[in-house]
């Protein structure tokens, strides 16, 4: 991919290598889309992931699955059902590799073994005021490698305030004590990330047929020096149509999508930081029990 993409250098010290990495991949296309610059949107079936005080503001039942294409063969799939009224998300990730080639200490073959990654996150995101909630979501991991196997648990934990009928801000801290532990008594932690957002609609909800959406996180992970910074923006078109441009980092994120009344489809799109094959998200969601 031709760097002039990128609109920074600098490499990405203190990413590689750490525990559990398909927990900050991001799912959902509309987020992936739009920067990944989510925890002040957090309103479909993906925002339990990104943020789950959006739980509460989310205005119908959702449920979504996500089918993701990634380099090196990868696969990274996801499923939610959310009940705003009940202030409850279920979620599941499921990704891995299958065929990976294997090689003893003298580098020679000893076949082909596969790694596979289970996550459930359970949500709840009570309102501790009109305008405010906090969220919380448990995480039971289980990783597979060869015949080696590991299980963990997390917790992350958001808040969302609704500023104005067109401004909200987020907070979240993301794998707060989160750990592998293998087989053998190895244990893995998972870095902290720490998040802070905003959105804003440039036109009154419902004001008008038309509207533009621009969103904002900064976020910081214990194990890096620099912030990353992700932008977003959703054009809101006639005809249930939404077209979506961002910058997650120094990568270049891009989409669409199409809500009718009982489903809608998303297509995200993200320049892959190994310079390797693009990611590319597509979801299937269906809707019910809209309220205002």
């Amino acid at each position: 991919m031709d760097s002039s993409w990128e609109l920074n250098s600098e490499a990405e010290i203190g990413e590689a290598g750490n525990a559990a990495p398909y927990l900050k991949t991001g799912v959902g296309p509309r987020a992936l889309a739009m920067g990944s610059a989510f925890i002040a949107v957090a309103d479909d079936n993906s925002g339990p992931y990104w943020n789950p005080a959006g739980i509460p503001f989310t205005k119908e039942n959702q449920l979504g699955f996500v089918y993701s294409k990634m380099s090196l063969d990868r696969s990274y799939n996801y499923a939610n059902v959310t009940l705003p009224d009940w202030r409850l998300g279920i979620s599941a990730i499921i990704s891995g590799v299958k065929d990976l080639a294997g090689y003893d200490i003298h580098d020679y073959a000893t076949g082909s073994f596969n790694e596979s990654n289970t996550v459930l996150l359970v949500s709840y995101a009570p309102k501790l005021a009109e305008d405010i909630s906090l969220g919380l979501n448990l995480k039971i991991l289980q990783s597979k490698i060869k015949d080696t196997s590991g299980t963990g648990y997390g917790l992350d934990a958001g808040t969302m305030f609704i500023l104005t009928e067109q401004l909200k801000a987020a907070m979240m801290l993301q794998d707060i004590y989160t750990s592998v532990k293998w087989k053998g008594d190895y244990s893995e932690k998972v870095p902290l990330v720490a998040k802070l957002g905003a959105s804003y609609d440039i036109f009154a909800p419902g004001a008008r047929d038309f509207n533009v959406k621009l969103s904002f996180d900064a976020e910081k992970y214990t194990t890096r020096k620099r912030v990353l910074y992700n932008f977003g923006t959703e054009f809101n078109l006639p005809y249930n149509l939404a077209l979506r441009v961002g910058m997650a980092d120094n990568f270049l994120t891009a989409g669409f999508g199409l809500k009718m009344k009982l489903f809608g489809l998303d297509y995200g799109y993200k320049v892959d930081k190994m310079k390797l094959e693009d990611t590319n998200q597509l979801s299937l969601s269906f809707y019910w029990g809209g309220r205002e």
